[in-house]
């Protein structure tokens, strides 16, 4: 297999809620006659990723993963600004954001920030809103519990953007439900189908290449893998380079604790403003990393 010039930088991330230390690695690429490249790789065991060690072996035998294309692809864009000193964020308008939160009591806080959308999984109630909100049933509910809350909360429902996985992916069920409730329903991390056209797409650049996915939705929102401030912002910039308008997920850094790469990250207006610099930004902090050869 061919050899691909890759060096890593293990870190942790720190949620600010359930303090369970996330593992991910920086990547760093060398490209022939480009120069090196940085990207991201955090996977997720409990959604199906290989674990961040066999990540890594598999880099240093020249094989990828569905993950690490991705990364090696956004280190080679990266690799192709920096070679030319440019930004990735030239000419781009900034997408702006939702916050993910963990309870009601942080939709305060979000406003503060800035945040005029929510998104909040596995929700118990549906309080009277001022903000607009989804909904992620991470496939816990059904189509009569899901009709029982709507109509339980029939008065904040109009705040109710979309319910994302409410239950597992079946077109007929959800093309009826759909139908039934006269609710907007979203799917995530499906591979395509043409029965998913009507539904809107929930789309993670860090794992599936936006390219793949064009017109197959009504819509489509970009989220981040709740990964790096590297990881993030790659998603942001797909998602900016196809001129999305949406609300999306990209202040995960407000999930974690702060890091010298997330304290370079500012909130302006619902978005999240990168840094300045070559390729995707974060220059000096990426040069003094004490990178480990593969």
């Amino acid at each position: 297999m061919a050899t691909l010039n890759c060096a890593y930088w293990p870190y942790e991330l720190l949620p600010k809620e359930t303090g369970q230390v996330r593992k991910g690695a920086l990547l760093r690429f060398d490209f022939p006659d480009v120069g090196y490249g940085y990207a991201d790789c955090h996977p997720w065991e409990s959604l199906g990723d290989a674990p961040l060690d066999d990540q890594l072996r598999f880099l240093s035998a020249g094989r990828l993963t569905l993950l690490t294309q991705r990364s090696r692809d956004f280190a080679n864009q990266d690799a192709l600004a920096r070679a030319t000193k440019e930004n990735l964020w030239t000419g781009l308008r900034i997408p702006p954001s939702y916050l993910l939160i963990q309870n009601w009591k942080e939709i305060q806080l979000g406003t503060d920030l800035g945040f005029s959308e929510f998104k909040i999984k596995l929700p118990t109630d549906l309080p009277s809103l001022k903000v607009r909100v989804r909904l992620d049933w991470q496939n816990q509910s059904s189509p009569e519990a899901l009709q029982t809350f709507l109509h339980r909360y029939a008065s904040s429902r109009e705040q109710v953007v979309y319910s994302e996985d409410p239950f597992p992916w079946d077109p007929l069920t959800w093309k009826n439900v759909r139908k039934m409730l006269d609710h907007p329903l979203a799917v995530d991390r499906q591979p395509f189908d043409k029965e998913q056209s009507d539904f809107i797409r929930i789309l993670k650049p860090a794992i599936q290449n936006p390219q793949d996915y064009q017109d197959h939705a009504s819509s489509t929102i970009y989220t981040s893998y709740l990964d790096h401030p590297i990881g993030t912002l790659f998603a942001m910039w797909e998602a900016a380079r196809r001129e999305c308008e949406e609300p999306c997920g990209f202040a995960s850094h407000l999930y974690y604790e702060p890091n010298e790469f997330s304290d370079q990250l500012v909130v302006q207006n619902n978005r999240v403003l990168p840094p300045e610099g070559t390729g995707i930004g974060f220059d000096e902090p990426l040069r003094r990393l004490a990178w480990i050869g593969i």
